[in-house]
């Protein structure tokens, strides 16, 4: 995420800001990095006290930097707030390459085209939540295991 700042503030000075809501026990090596790159005035740390839907009303996009999970909770409020999504491939997520030079390279590509291409923007919202929508419709992992269970122990 903050590789992506870095990036961005290199080709595109002064178009874009990021926001990184929350905080946890990285806390002191994030601030170091920022402040290392010179991006505090790109990244704008926000704490819990902040409600999360202010920066879904403050954010274009959602970019998921996390190497290794599912769906993310931050996802679907993202999707179901009308703030499309920009994530590594991990999991049920698919629109940027994990590699963290590669996630860089299409993090950077993508952002600026949608930067100037609002129509794009909103078709990359309307796709994702169409499969959020598919998604809810799903059985349930609780489901899924309870019957696999039953089946088994027959």
């Amino acid at each position: 995420f903050i590789l992506v700042a870095k990036a961005m503030k290199k080709v595109a000075p002064g178009k874009f800001h990021f926001i990184m809501h929350g905080s946890g026990d990285m806390d002191t090596f994030v601030d170091d990095l920022i402040k290392r790159y010179s991006l505090e005035d790109v990244i704008e740390r926000r704490s819990m006290s902040v409600p999360v839907s202010r920066t879904y009303e403050d954010a274009d996009v959602l970019l998921v930097s996390s190497v290794n999970e599912g769906i993310t909770l931050t996802t679907i409020e993202a999707i179901s707030d009308g703030v499309p999504v920009l994530s590594a491939n991990v999991g049920s997520q698919e629109t940027l390459r994990r590699m963290t030079s590669s996630f860089i390279h299409d993090a950077k590509r993508s952002l600026l085209h949608l930067y100037d291409n609002e129509s794009d923007r909103r078709k990359l919202w309307e796709v994702e939540k169409q499969r959020l929508e598919t998604f809810s419709h799903k059985e349930t992992a609780n489901s899924l295991f309870r019957r696999l269970l039953t089946e088994w122990s027959k």
